[in-house]
């Protein structure tokens, strides 16, 4: 019985996990994605700096921040970049996730979605497509 109770207890809690991972895929679009751009500098053993890429930083909506700071969450990603309303959103959120040089989206921001769409999602959806460790279940239906 206390094993059943375990059980059902552990349950709950993923069921929970699961449920408050795909809320939060819900709030995420492209109309509410905020986001800027960093770059670190490191210091080298002869006291220069060396200038890192530049990372993205989710900023909001709060949920997306969230989800960002999980890299196991990145393949749930490459399903919204079908959706018009998520996929630069999605975009955005693999690049904090990944902490991919985002030197490339510098010139869109989330008024231009529309521009990346026409001249780097594909080259985007690829990269992540073939980059992204995707689950086994998933690899059949991102195709």
């Amino acid at each position: 019985m206390r094993q059943l109770l375990s059980i059902i207890f552990l349950g709950s809690i993923a069921f929970t996990v699961h449920a408050q991972s795909d809320k939060a895929l819900l709030t995420i679009n492209n109309d509410n994605i905020q986001f800027e751009f960093t770059r670190i500098a490191s210091k080298m053993k002869n006291d220069t700096l060396r200038m890192h890429p530049y990372v993205v930083k989710i900023t909001a909506p709060q949920e997306a921040v969230l989800y960002a700071k999980h890299e196991k969450n990145a393949y749930h990603l490459i399903e919204l970049l079908k959706r018009e309303n998520q996929d630069w959103a999605a975009n955005v959120l693999l690049y904090a996730i990944t902490q991919r040089d985002g030197t490339l989206l510098l010139e869109f921001d989330s008024n231009k979605a529309e521009s990346w769409r026409r001249h780097q999602k594909e080259s985007d959806v690829a990269y992540w497509k073939s980059n992204v460790l995707m689950p086994p279940s998933l690899l059949n239906h991102s195709k």
